[in-house]
């Protein structure tokens, strides 16, 4: 992804007495930090869950879109915040199109530029498409971001337990995908 490539055009969508107020500017720096540190991770995330670019491209921008709303108005963004809104905007994508299943588009193009897939991690992500969105969510949100079962159950508004026990489920499914 290069720079910022969500952020084009976000402050322009606002008027221009709010553009300008000194809680703006604060955003705007604000902002900027939460692309530099979430944008990538975002972005992935989004394509494990939708299984293509443009939609997650398209959802990662109306995330973005939400926190510098939410900066503006002087309200906290955290990490959590930030995937909350990614998932509901995945499950959003997800019900106007219909599709229960992603497509089988490859993950190549997805990883981060720096990165280099191996064999292994392109079968991890082959097994991963194999997953329902639900268990993909669950075990993308724990085992590469590092949520602990704590944060996931407050962004799904489930209990800690659940999310255990969902983990514990997606991770038998998952051998069971990858060792077939």
């Amino acid at each position: 992804m290069s720079e910022h490539a969500f952020a084009s055009g976000i402050a322009a969508q606002f008027p221009a007495d709010v553009a300008a107020s000194p809680a703006a500017e604060s955003a705007r720096f604000q902002f900027d930090d939460l692309l530099n540190r979430y944008e990538q991770s975002i972005f992935a995330f989004l394509v494990t869950m939708l299984g293509d670019r443009d939609r997650a491209k398209d959802c990662a921008q109306d995330t973005f879109l939400r926190a510098y709303q939410n900066l503006c108005r002087g309200k906290p963004v955290t990490a959590q915040w930030l995937f909350k809104v990614a998932r509901n905007r995945a499950v959003d994508s997800l019900r106007r199109t219909g599709r229960e299943r992603v497509s089988a588009e490859p993950l190549d193009d997805v990883m981060i530029e720096e990165c280099t897939p191996t064999g292994r991690t392109m079968a991890v992500q082959r097994a991963l498409l194999k997953l329902s969105p639900d268990d993909r969510e669950i075990l993308y949100l724990h085992e590469v971001d590092g949520f602990t079962s704590y944060a996931i159950a407050e962004m799904l508004g489930i209990r800690a337990g659940a999310v255990r026990m969902r983990l514990c489920r997606a991770h038998v499914r998952f051998r069971q995908v990858y060792e077939a």
